[in-house]
Order: structure tokens, then C-alpha cells, then sequence
């Protein structure tokens, strides 16, 4: 449960942030309606994975520690957010089209 809500809390910041910091400082729309629900699609792939694990459960409660588990994902969704930039930014620099057709 611990590596579903790390990955569900960072690719929420990330794509958040990305989206919104697009917009107000590049003056570009990354996504349309479509594409967000593509997003929302495909970023639960990855939770497959995270649902089949064989981890041997306790029989005692288990204690989240919460002050970690949002730093983790803090620190890698903001990660995603500086990746996601320097991805825009090789593709603006290779003269990549990025306009979306309206």
C-alpha cells in the first residue's frame, strides 16, 4: 500500500505541475481533454505491477509513517515535474512541432 500511494501522490504532482507551470511560464497547452483522460489511463498500468507483489504480510496493524511517505513523493514528483521540462526543452531545441491544432 505504501508503493501505490508513493507513485499515486508524485505522478499527481507531477502532472499538476507540469501542466500548470507549462501554461503560465512556456504560454503552452500540453494536454487536451483527450490526452488527459490517455494520461489518467495509462498512468494505472503501472499499478499492476504494484498490485501483484508477494509481500508476506504481518499480524500485527501496520503504522504508516505519513512525514516520509510525502517527502518520497514529494522529492520524485518534483523530479518528474524537472524531467518532464528537460524533455520539453531537447524537443523545443530539436525544433520539434509542439503546436496543438485547435
Amino acid at each position: 500500500m505504501q508503493s501505490y500511494a508513493i507513485y499515486r501522490i508524485a505522478e499527481t504532482i507531477r502532472v499538476l505541475f507540469f501542466i500548470a507551470l507549462s501554461i503560465m511560464v512556456f504560454d503552452f497547452y500540453p494536454v487536451t481533454a483527450t490526452m488527459i483522460i490517455l494520461l489518467a489511463l495509462l498512468n494505472d498500468v503501472p499499478i499492476l505491477s504494484i498490485a501483484f507483489d508477494n509481500v508476506v504480510y504481518s499480524k500485527d496493524s501496520e503504522r504508516r509513517n505519513l512525514e516520509t511517505l510525502l517527502v518520497i513523493s514529494t522529492i520524485l514528483g518534483f523530479a518528474g515535474v524537472i524531467s518532464s521540462f528537460i524533455v520539453y526543452l531537447a524537443a523545443v531545441k530539436m525544433n520539434l512541432n509542439h503546436e496543438m491544432k485547435r
